[in-house]
């Protein structure tokens, strides 16, 4: 029995770059051959639904080897692109980082980030995609219901495996990451928490239309303004924003001004990193 005969109806290949060398860089142990393969597979297998994710912004990377992944994605067709950005901060990032240095390759600064993700944006418009949240870009219909539904109010979004975030009545659960642990206890859940301010505003700010101010009062029985004053995470944000003058905060709600999206998700990136709270 395959996924398919058991209802999964969507595959998802981390290829991160075509390019042979810096994937060695990364760590990675799959080469740009075997991520043609694992596509031609999911075709074969009957999948009408795949996504493609792409690594954007990490050390190494250049506008050429950028294209080339992009282009040999288009090239493949698939449903969804995701470019995933890469952050600074995370388990192990001080080893990598350190190993960048001494390669002599360069952390990607925020001009360079921008400048990969606004050419990123307008190719991938222009071959039909659009972006609908965070940096991830689907042709009409096939937008991935996870990223759209996770704060929904009205749908429960269930995950399984090691470590997914589930939403179930209104709660974050999120089950043990470790591998050997789930597998032997795959109903054990490590936390379960609120939904919180500070994950709803975060969340629908890379949505293109914002956060609503009636969903958002309707959901934690504040006003907008109250949300972003009482959580120090909320209040950092959107003040940085403001004072760069990327986002405004009106009667319909939060939401950046227009053609200051791709500068204000860079911001919120940048923001992600040297977050401390």
């Amino acid at each position: 029995m395959g996924y398919k005969d058991i209802g999964i109806n969507r595959v998802s290949i981390g290829a991160q770059t075509f390019s042979n060398e810096l994937l060695r860089f990364l760590g990675r142990r799959h080469s740009a051959a075997e991520i043609f393969k694992a596509y031609k597979n999911s075709r074969k297998a009957g999948f009408e639904n795949v996504n493609i994710d792409l690594l954007m912004g990490f050390p190494g990377q250049t506008m050429e080897t950028w294209l080339k992944s992009l282009t040999e994605t288009l090239a493949l067709d698939p449903e969804h692109i995701t470019t995933t950005n890469w952050y600074t901060k995370y388990k192990g990032s001080e080893r990598f980082l350190e190993r960048a240095k001494n390669g002599g390759k360069k952390i990607a600064d925020r001009t360079f980030r921008i400048k990969l993700f606004r050419f990123a944006s307008n190719l991938l418009e222009k071959h039909g995609y659009r972006r609908y949240i965070y940096f991830n870009f689907a042709l009409p219909g096939k937008e991935y219901c996870y990223e759209t539904d996770f704060f929904s109010a009205i749908d429960n979004v269930i995950s399984f495996g090691p470590g997914p975030y589930s939403n179930l009545n209104g709660k974050i659960v999120v089950s043990r990451a470790n591998i050997k642990a789930y597998l032997e206890n795959p109903t054990q859940i490590k936390v379960e928490l609120p939904i919180r301010v500070r994950d709803f505003i975060k969340h629908n700010l890379y949505r293109p239309q914002g956060v609503s101010r009636r969903r958002f009062e309707r959901e934690f029985q504040l006003t907008l303004e109250e949300g972003i004053q009482e959580h120090p995470y909320a209040q950092n944000l959107v003040n940085q924003l403001m004072e760069q003058s990327l986002i405004v905060l009106d009667e319909k709600g939060l939401r950046f001004k227009p053609g200051s999206d791709i500068e204000g998700l860079i911001s919120m990136v940048e923001f992600q990193d040297s977050w401390n709270g």
